[in-house]
């Protein structure tokens, strides 16, 4: 019986130590913005996803510096990155209210391993959807793929799901405009 005991404490802390030490395998690591973001303060960026101030761009190389609770926000997750080129922290805050989103998928949403830029899905973009991407404007005739590249995700309280046909997104915390689909293309921006 004590055998099993031992064979069983010395188990646990040889798993316990052969984990990453934050818990959390992108930590450290390198990655690519899979979508525009847009922030006013780098280290207070909302997932309620504002389209004001200035752009981080999809595609830009950063390295994620943590991932955990959100510094003044009780119960609150964030992501701390750094550019790789001009070496600005950021910090995406997820606001549960707007992103109905667990930590990984919130994590999976705005970084990806691979550069975005390259894939296949970026390349079929015709050179319109590619130039409004660049500049991150809609612009009818964009598909929805595109205009999620290009203006990120709408708050899921006004947008449950990016199936349906009609967007909201906020400019700021009390301008809101709407994207209108019609077969997966934009068909019109309300303002």
């Amino acid at each position: 019986m004590r055998k099993i005991s031992i064979l069983g404490v010395l188990f646990f802390l040889l798993s316990v130590l052969t984990l990453p030490a934050s818990g959390f395998s992108g930590e450290g690591g390198t990655f690519y913005t899979k979508l525009n973001i847009w922030y006013e303060k780098p280290m207070k960026i909302y997932s309620t996803n504002y389209h004001k101030g200035a752009l981080i761009t999809v595609g830009t190389k950063v390295k994620i510096l943590s991932k955990g609770r959100a510094r003044f926000g009780v119960g609150k997750k964030a992501i701390k990155f750094r550019e790789v080129e001009t070496g600005m922290e950021a910090r995406i805050v997820l606001i549960k209210d707007y992103t109905n989103l667990n930590s990984e998928e919130f994590f999976n949403r705005y970084f990806s391993s691979e550069n975005v830029l390259n894939s296949s899905e970026y390349v079929s973009f015709s050179s319109m959807e590619k130039k409004n991407i660049e500049e991150g404007t809609i612009e009818v005739g964009m598909s929805k793929a595109a205009v999620l590249m290009a203006y990120g995700y709408p708050p899921s309280h006004k947008t449950p799901s990016v199936e349906t046909d009609f967007w909201t997104y906020w400019r700021s915390r009390l301008i809101s405009f709407s994207v209108k689909f019609m077969d997966g293309r934009v068909i019109k921006v309300l303002d």
